[in-house]
């Protein structure tokens, strides 16, 4: 009899944890619209991917009211053709499993496949996106931001502009930013009416620097930026 409550308790703290008990150091797992990588994710709820190394041959689409959470997920997109596409009221945070910049072994990577992968990542006004502790490699084109009050904190990012159009009150920090070339150049761009972003304590190098282009009250503050074509470049503006 007494073990039975014990049962009826534990599987009672099950039911108030929720998916949550589930994600334990070491398992791999998620929960909502994510598959193995073979067909979109077309992301309509709240989806959490923990763990795991997936080769994407399709695309992720998050629509509004849809959240997708990756901690320690790599993923790897295949293909010539991919977007990763956060729609207005979508969310998408990509982030380390301990939430600790100390701790390497844990981060989400996103990468290409291979050289002849091709993705995209845009984010639409009206989203949310966060990223921290993790690595993001090779988006081609950039990280197309337009969403206001984004975070990118303690990143890798390797071959990829991040480039925000009338984007406000967001931070990049920490993040080290390297080795971009075609077709933009530029680590950061704050291309048109980007206004009270931070960009702080950053290392930016064999790229083409900064670029703030008709944007004003940006600061750009203890960020080393070396080994570059530019520097910081900035058009169009007065303060």
């Amino acid at each position: 009899m007494e073990r039975i409550k014990i049962w009826s308790l534990i599987i009672a703290i099950i039911a108030i944890l929720g998916t949550n008990i589930l994600a334990t150091e070491g398992s791999a797992g998620g929960t909502g619209n994510y598959s193995d990588g073979k067909t979109a994710w077309l992301i309509s709820n709240e989806t959490v991917v923990w763990n795991e190394t997936i080769i994407m041959e399709k695309g992720i689409q998050i629509f509004a009211g849809g959240k997708l959470v990756l901690m320690n997920v790599t993923l790897k997109m295949k293909g010539e053709d991919l977007d990763i596409i956060v729609e207005e009221n979508g969310a998408l945070y990509i982030s380390d499993y301990d939430n600790n910049s100390s701790t390497s072994v844990d981060r989400s990577v996103i990468t290409r496949f291979d050289e002849d992968s091709i993705y995209r990542i845009e984010v639409k006004k009206g989203s949310v996106f966060e990223m921290r502790n993790s690595e993001l490699n090779y988006v081609y084109w950039a990280l197309d931001i337009e969403t206001d009050g984004v975070l990118i904190e303690n990143n890798i990012i390797t071959g990829t502009t991040i480039w925000m159009d009338e984007v406000k009150n967001s931070k990049i920090a920490n993040n080290t930013i390297m080795d971009i070339q075609y077709p933009i150049y530029y680590g950061i761009v704050l291309y048109y009416e980007c206004i009270n972003n931070q960009i702080i304590n950053n290392t930016i190098y064999n790229t083409k620097g900064v670029w703030v282009a008709s944007s004003p009250n940006n600061q750009i503050i203890n960020s080393r930026i070396y080994n570059n074509t530019g520097g910081i470049r900035i058009s169009g503006v007065s303060d």
